[in-house]
């Protein structure tokens, strides 16, 4: 950017800096004080210019890998006279300003535009790149937070083509390429779109930021438990969630967090918005690979009357016309709806199927560690016990289903003995062939009672059904894994998902290895008396060391203690335990917990 826009930015931060109120200032602009405070902490990560030496316009103009596109210029921008200052901006990085801010602020810039209109390309791109060396700063606001070069040892390594940039914005409103008056530069044709918000938002509008995990806020939104939110709205016309769903379950997660916040009558439709960019290789079959995936349904048919999930678009026609393969659809932005539930569900089924969610989200399939390194195959799907009591309140307080189905079945695993024709599903994407019923069997749920135990009486107050099992109060713990050895990739976004495997002293490590296999092998009557799985806790370091908290029965810990019972930390989705066998802090003596207030 111009030395002197990058001096006024300063100063404009410093400024933000010292202003009181969680608003910057700015009337119509809504954030809590943790939110406030993280900004803030981005705004002096500008200032103090970290990475200027490092990352400098010498930097942008020959490390930077610039996608750019000769013929975008031609073909999307032609008869523009823009083609002088897209060339030279492509060795350059500098791209004119509106010649107003030009001639006020900047003439020898406009000086050297006019002294190399008619010299060689070459020369001008020459002469274009010493200027901005000399007298332009690189634009911090393009750099990653910290850890990104500092923990993750990266480099700031990719540019992107303006022109390319401007046709993204403009995409989806061709009358937006109309040539502006007078002599244009790039920036121009971005200011139509930045024009075109400026009217929208000309009426009086509420801007609310939150840095938080978004499915939290939603919770937090729905439930009234979010601070300086008063007059603002609890339900929406529409939710985006780009492709943050590919990193939390995709569909579960956006039925049971997103879609209740929807107005439930407007016209258009409200919905939510996403799509997959993440691993849509994995799925062939497209929209039907998802559901079975993330929801173990086969078809859109069933996850409407099951779940409400209803596809708004894009529409068959629409798809049809995109002449994209299946998987390549799910790319595209897709519009989730909720329907009011109408059709009879087949008990049978139902039971069958939900029986099947408790297994993906108490037993996770192993995720392949070699996709680890490939993301475009690596399938995310960071959900616990925790999601499937959210699923059971969803799916009688919004579907309408009868309260003695989900208990029926809740009491049955909290016995740690259930007979069905449903089996946990064992590969990832899910094969619709695992969707079928088999032949009946019983499985021992022992390993996951006590957690879905302590999720039971933890939502208690506002289950909108009756446990009859006896659900005691709870207690919190903590313990502390001193130098336990973090097996965890350090290639981002990888999500790494852990719980708590409490162990009888006669486990030893190798079996911990084999509790994925071994369950599936054995149907869980081997692992009784022997494990215990927590997915819902809290693990954060604190110092040298990583510190687990959690909530359980008090019953449960004491009798654990007396009978000399291990913890350690299990990888649930490589079920490969943290730590090396025979490792101070691997396996950690449950006597050491402490009883929190």
């Amino acid at each position: 950017m111009p030395g002197y826009l990058r001096d006024r930015f300063t100063e404009m931060l410093k400024g933000m800096l010292i202003v009181n109120g969680e608003g910057f200032g700015v009337p119509w602009l809504r954030c809590d004080f943790k939110t406030a405070e993280t900004i803030r902490d981005i705004y002096r990560y500008w200032i103090t210019d970290e990475f200027r030496h490092r990352f400098d316009v010498t930097h942008a103009q020959n490390h930077l890998i610039h996608r750019d596109n000769p013929e975008i210029c031609e073909v999307q921008f032609p008869d523009m006279g823009l083609k002088d200052e897209w060339e030279q901006a492509c060795v350059s990085r500098l791209v004119y300003p509106p010649l107003k801010i030009i001639k006020d602020h900047e003439p020898a810039l406009l000086n050297l535009i006019k002294s190399n209109k008619e010299k060689a390309r070459g020369v001008r791109e020459i002469a274009f790149q010493k200027y901005a060396k000399k007298h332009w700063r690189t634009n911090v606001t393009l750099l990653q937070e910290r850890e990104w070069y500092l923990e993750y040892g990266r480099q700031w390594a990719f540019s992107e083509d303006p022109l390319n940039l401007i046709r993204d914005l403009l995409i989806g409103n061709p009358s937006n390429y109309r040539t502006p008056e007078g002599r244009i530069h790039m920036i121009d044709l971005a200011l139509e779109f930045f024009n075109a918000c400026a009217e929208a938002l000309v009426e009086d509008i509420v801007v609310e930021f939150k840095i938080d995990d978004v499915y939290h806020q939603l919770d937090c939104i729905r439930y009234g438990i979010t601070e300086s939110r008063d007059g603002l709205p609890t339900k929406y016309n529409a939710i985006f969630l780009s492709n943050i769903p590919d990193y939390t379950g995709d569909h579960l997660s956006m039925v049971l967090h997103a879609l209740p916040l929807l107005k439930p009558t407007s016209s258009p439709e409200s919905f939510v918005q996403s799509n997959i960019l993440a691993n849509p290789a994995n799925f062939t079959t497209g929209l039907k690979g998802t559901l079975a995936e993330y929801l173990l349904l086969p078809n859109m048919a069933y996850a409407t009357n099951t779940l409400g999930l209803t596809m708004l678009g894009p529409s068959s026609s629409t798809q049809a016309m995109m002449n994209l393969p299946p998987f390549l659809i799910l790319t595209e932005p897709h519009q989730w709806g909720i329907s009011v539930p109408k059709t009879l569900i087949f008990k049978p089924g139902f039971t069958r199927w939900l029986t099947q969610m408790f297994f993906k989200l108490a037993l996770p399939v192993p995720r392949d560690l070699d996709a680890e390194h490939n993301n475009l195959y690596r399938m995310h799907q960071p959900q616990t016990l925790h999601q499937f009591v959210r699923l059971c309140i969803y799916l009688v307080e919004e579907r309408n289903i009868p309260k003695h189905w989900v208990v029926n079945l809740l009491e049955a695993i909290l016995t740690g003995k259930v007979s069905t024709s449903a089996t946990p599903p064992i590969q990832t994407p899910v094969p619709f062939e695992a969707l079928k019923p088999t032949p009946s069997k019983t499985w021992y749920m022992d390993m996951f009672v006590p957690e879905l135990q302590m999720l039971l009486a933890y939502y208690q107050p506002v289950l909108p059904f009756h446990i009859l099992t006896t659900l005691t109060p709870l207690r919190k713990y903590e313990i502390s894994f001193p130098k336990i050895w973090m097996d965890v990739t350090r290639i981002p976004p990888i999500i790494n998902v852990l719980a708590l495997m409490f162990v009888n002293p006669e486990v030893e490590a190798i079996e911990m290895e084999q509790v994925f296999e071994d369950f599936i092998a054995y149907r869980g009557e081997h692992m009784q008396g022997l494990m215990v799985l927590m997915s819902t806790f809290e693990w954060h370091q604190r110092g040298k060391n990583f510190v687990a908290t959690w909530l359980m029965e008090s019953d449960s810990v004491e009798e654990m203690k007396i009978r000399d019972w291990k913890v350690g930390v299990m990888r649930t989705d490589s079920w490969v335990p943290i730590g090396q066998p025979g490792e101070e802090g691997m396996l950690v003596d449950v006597k050491r917990a402490v009883e929190l207030e």
